[in-house]
């Protein structure tokens, strides 16, 4: 079927017409008329692949295409700007190549992809430029080369805002190598640039790692200082310090790191001039939870104490709850993450700045503030300070059911240890009443955690060794055997501690033990043993103590003390020789004192 030839003022004249109507009823505020006089254009124009017609026209028509694709846009008919767009295109692609022409065809093309993304259609937006990637004309049209490059890094950050990192990788890396590097010598340093490095470092880290990242995110703080900070990017600069200095805690880069915190803070007093001082200390916050998840607390203490002292500035001059909450949670961090590198005096200082500010806001805190009580017991306990250790811990335990699982059995297991503590200091200071008040509470505690924790071997000791201290040594005797199966049958063994705010409570031979040090620390099995031999001798049963005696030698020479905790002042060297030293004090009760 032969095509037939309108004469070029045939194909013009229609299209002028249309557009003309089309304007008028837009400026009369008639958007329906305008849209349908829109569509008949663009359906008249659709047959310019069966026409000759004049480059000129060409031009002319595909300008107009252009605005009225403009136009449908700013009258919310995405649908029909799409189309204008795509028929100026399609209209141009068959034009000679010149200047005029890029430039309309590169514009209809912008127009497209951002129509699409502002749509929020990224499928569309992804299905047109792998479509025009592949399309052999656009050679001839550097302009429209470098519009595709433009859409595709549009593409990439729309993908990288939805968390697509691996399609916004597939979109932004060639759309700069292929593109924009080479046909656009603007783009060099500029912040077209710096947005690019910025996402690519972001998608780079969360897609592959820190150490693929590095060098991306560095050239993009490079370029952000190149151009002074520009304040209109500033969520873009905050997120891009940010990976860099993640990156600087896997890298280990401690110079550049310093450059980069105080880039943070130069950020943080230009930020609280612009309102958004949110921004920066929540940056120091992430960076820590990065350290501390990848073991590095002294490292995660500092930036959490940065972004606390931030919040602190912001409070003093515009209080709300948002940032009040993030000062508590910072407080809670800052404390665990001092304890866990053994700066025990810095965390207990966090816990009680926090402990205020938590109870002001009962019952909404009541979790985290049970957190902070038996964080608070836990500190005072490696601080040796038994009056705040019992203060909390005893706290703690009314509260019991708020804590975490595994703080909750520490300080159920302790309890009745602490008030058996507490009762012989009372009784020592002549307070005989209130001494039994806390024998009684004693009792109740190695109770309820022999009934919640019967698999759990400490419990029993501690219940033992309160029996043996009262005289019960039948008891007694029962309770240590029965912690000495319970501890035989798990796989993982544990310990048995005391330190110098045990001492009103120690038999003769752990005092004379712990003379001299802060703590002992003593493998369950073999105080299990020690203990029911000291048991059977005072009951008077002296074939049943060396019975137990002789399990306790072999359990002693075989024990691989590698397996049990040890802590940095009573290692596993200084645990073998206290054994050995139980050991020879039990032997020596029963009788075998030469062997």
């Amino acid at each position: 079927m032969s095509s037939y030839n309108y004469p070029s003022g045939e194909f013009w004249s229609p299209v002028m017409t249309l557009w003309f109507k089309a304007q008028a009823a837009r400026t009369n505020k008639h958007f329906d008329l305008m849209k349908s006089l829109i569509e008949g254009m663009v359906v008249h124009c659709k047959q310019s692949s069966a026409m000759k017609i004049t480059d000129g026209v060409r031009f002319a028509v595909s300008s107009v295409l252009l605005l009225a694709g403009k136009d449908c846009n700013t009258c919310m008919a995405s649908y029909l700007a799409i189309e204008c767009f795509f028929c100026a295109i399609e209209i141009l692609a068959k034009a000679i190549r010149c200047e005029r022409s890029s430039q309309i065809m590169s514009d209809a093309f912008e127009g497209l992809v951002h129509t699409n993304l502002q749509n929020n259609d990224l499928e569309s937006a992804r299905i047109l430029l792998d479509d025009w990637n592949g399309r052999a004309f656009t050679s001839d049209h550097p302009d429209v080369t470098l519009a595709i490059g433009k859409g595709n890094m549009e593409l990439g950050l729309a993908f990288m805002e939805k968390r697509q990192y691996k399609e916004a990788l597939d979109y932004l890396t060639p759309a700069v190598r292929k593109v924009l590097r080479k046909h656009d010598p603007e783009f060099r340093d500029s912040e077209s640039e710096g947005i690019f490095a910025s996402a690519l470092g972001n998608c780079l880290y969360m897609e592959s790692g820190a150490v693929s990242a590095f060098d991306t995110v560095r050239q993009a703080r490079l370029i952000w200082k190149s151009l002074n900070w520009p304040f209109e990017h500033v969520d873009c600069i905050v997120g891009c310090l940010g990976i860099h200095m993640e990156c600087l805690l896997w890298m280990d880069e401690p110079c550049e790191e310093y450059e980069v915190h105080s880039d943070m803070l130069m950020q943080h007093s230009a930020l609280v001039k612009l309102g958004k001082e949110m921004l920066v200390p929540e940056m120091f916050t992430s960076v820590g939870m990065v350290a501390l998840d990848n073991k590095q607390e002294e490292k995660a203490a500092e930036l959490f104490e940065q972004a606390c002292t931030l919040y602190k500035l912001i409070i003093e001059t515009k209080e709300s709850e948002e940032i009040c909450a993030e000062i508590r949670g910072l407080l809670m961090h800052i404390g665990h993450a001092n304890f866990q590198t053994l700066h025990y005096g810095k965390a207990a200082s966090a816990y009680m700045e926090c402990l205020p500010l938590l109870e002001k806001r009962q019952p909404a805190e009541e979790v985290r503030l049970a957190s902070c009580v038996a964080s608070l017991g836990l500190t005072y306990s490696v601080l040796f300070d038994y009056d705040n250790m019992m203060l909390y811990c005893e706290r703690a335990f009314r509260i019991d059911a708020l804590l975490s699982p595994n703080v909750r059995q520490l300080i159920i297991v302790s309890m009745g240890h602490l008030y058996y503590v507490k009762a012989v200091k009372l009784e020592r200071d002549g307070q005989e009443e209130l001494s039994s008040t806390y024998h009684v509470k004693a009792l109740a505690a190695f109770q309820k955690a022999l009934d919640e924790y019967p698999s759990n071997a400490a419990p029993s000791i501690n219940y033992g060794y309160y029996l043996f201290h009262q005289g019960n040594y039948y008891d007694a005797s029962a309770i240590l055997c029965h912690a000495y199966q319970t501890v035989r049958s798990h796989t993982f063994k544990d310990t048995i501690e005391y330190t110098c705010m045990d001492e009103p409570i120690l038999i003769e031979d752990l005092r004379n033990e712990l003379r001299l040090r802060q703590l002992i620390r003593i493998p369950s099995t073999v105080f299990a043993l020690y203990l029911k031999t000291l048991a059977q001798v005072k009951m008077g049963n002296a074939s049943g103590a060396q019975d137990t005696v002789d399990v306790l030698q072999r359990e002693v020479y075989k024990c691989r003390f590698a397996d049990y905790y040890c802590c940095a002042v009573f290692g596993q060297d200084s645990m073998r020789r206290l054994a050995k030293s139980l050991l020879r004090f039990a032997l020596r009760a029963a009788g075998k004192g030469n062997h």
